[in-house]
């Protein structure tokens, strides 16, 4: 039988796992297969920004992971601490919780500079790298107006609800809704703390210690993270990084096309295995 998710009620299923800080934090987890992938949503959303891929991906051969980042999900970190490093943590003591020795990792917007933070901690752990519409390890520059509406959206549906429309204009009307319903949960400290999180972050020094082979996914609309940012300073900041273009699509390809993000990632993830090498030197 196709793994998929088919119900609401299954969708919306947490769990919930202690970080080494005693801080309770929420995953929901589908399939029983040894192979495991973790996806990491971005920023101002939740593990809800993949549901429209599980919806539609065959995962059978996959256990998959969707954890909700601190100030997501139904943790009520809303005070922090925010930095790409914490979120990582956390992912690890996921990891570590569910005893995952090797597994694929999947991030998305801010999600992807975390698990580009990960793949270079865990060199020797991480399967394979996939990266979409990714920030990239050194950070993000906005112009100052742009940088305080993105910083001071949270509790404002009107200025989020344009900053989707920027990021991904093609997106439906229900997935719209969808993401617009779930930013709008979030609390605007955890918003505003993020944001700074990943525009400031700069660890580019460490991805020389990443050995897992990486998938980098760039779309034609996305304003936000343009595709020179995904070509120089993402897929051309990690070894042998793999670069493919999705026509059409703005920041939310997974939401947008899923069917088409789906055949990318999971070609991509039968061809990885895990990491038979050592750590080479800078």
């Amino acid at each position: 039988m196709a793994y998929m998710l088919s119900t609401p009620t299954k969708v919306n299923q947490l769990s919930l796992y202690e970080n080494r800080d005693r801080e309770i934090l929420s995953y929901r987890q589908f399939g029983e297969s040894e192979n495991c992938v973790i996806l990491i949503h971005g920023w101002m959303t939740s593990g809800i920004v993949f549901d429209s891929l599980l919806e539609r991906a065959e995962l059978e051969n996959y256990r998959v992971i969707v954890p909700n980042l601190r100030g997501s999900g139904i943790d009520g970190l809303d005070a922090g601490p925010f930095s790409v490093e914490q979120f990582g943590r956390d992912i690890i003591d996921l990891a570590n919780h569910l005893q995952l020795e090797k597994f694929h990792i999947c991030g998305h917007c801010m999600g992807g500079q975390v698990a580009q933070w990960l793949a270079s901690e865990l060199p020797t752990r991480i399967i394979s790298l996939s990266l979409i519409c990714s920030v990239p390890a050194s950070g993000l520059n906005f112009s100052e107006e742009l940088a305080e509406a993105f910083r001071n959206s949270g509790g404002d549906p009107e200025t989020q609800g344009l900053l989707l429309e920027q990021r991904s204009p093609g997106l439906s009307v229900a997935e719209h809704e969808r993401l617009l319903a779930e930013a709008g949960r979030l609390n605007p400290t955890a918003i505003e703390k993020s944001f700074d999180a990943w525009t400031n972050a700069d660890f580019k020094d460490q991805l020389y210690r990443i050995l897992s082979p990486t998938l980098v996914v760039e779309t034609t609309e996305d304003h936000i993270v343009s595709n020179d940012i995904q070509k120089k300073a993402v897929a051309g900041a990690i070894r042998n990084a793999k670069l493919v273009t999705m026509d059409g699509c703005g920041h939310f390809p997974q939401c947008e096309n899923p069917a088409a993000m789906a055949l990318h990632l999971k070609s991509f993830w039968a061809q990885s295995t895990p990491i038979k090498f050592e750590l080479p030197v800078a």
